[in-house]
């Protein structure tokens, strides 16, 4: 059995563009096997545990860069560059692949016009194409794991 992590960074709608972040990321983690997902929940519980004190810490980026919901600790320079450290070198030894799919929804919403696909939708299915390959065969089989958003939004995912 092979996993498929899904997170996005950025928003997806195409009415509305930060100039300083013009770009939608859709990324995901592939993981292969039940025992490969276990070591990896242990070693992140672990370095949770090592940097925080907690397992139940949720790493989210985007507190972390901000130092906030309970990152505040990160406005520490010296402290900041130790969790980096820790957490690229435990990205570096697990077993798993990366994958993303970016879409610059300027230069999107120039070529397509009116008929420019939600971002999130179009990521979406470019990685679970790419989910699809790493599976395989029909006797294997995959689990995709989407990160919950507004219930509307989740509702759009599972449409698509």
């Amino acid at each position: 059995m092979k996993y498929l992590f899904l997170d996005e960074s950025g928003s997806h709608d195409l009415a509305v563009i930060d100039p300083a972040y013009p770009v939608f990321v859709l990324g995901g983690a592939i993981i292969d096997g039940e025992s490969t997902l276990e070591a990896i929940g242990e070693a992140l519980a672990d370095l949770k545990v090592g940097l925080f004190g907690t397992s139940s810490v949720v790493l989210h980026t985007a507190d972390m860069c901000r130092n906030r919901r309970g990152f505040e600790m990160l406005d520490d320079p010296a402290l900041r560059a130790r969790v980096r450290a820790k957490l690229n070198a435990l990205l570096g030894i697990l077993d798993h692949s990366a994958i993303a799919c970016v879409v610059h929804k300027g230069a999107h919403l120039a070529r397509h016009g009116a008929d420019a696909l939600d971002p999130y939708v179009l990521c979406l299915g470019i990685l679970l194409e790419r989910f699809c390959f790493e599976v395989g065969s029909e006797r294997e089989s995959g689990v995709v794991v989407v990160e919950r958003r507004t219930p509307r939004l989740d509702r759009q995912v599972e449409h698509a």
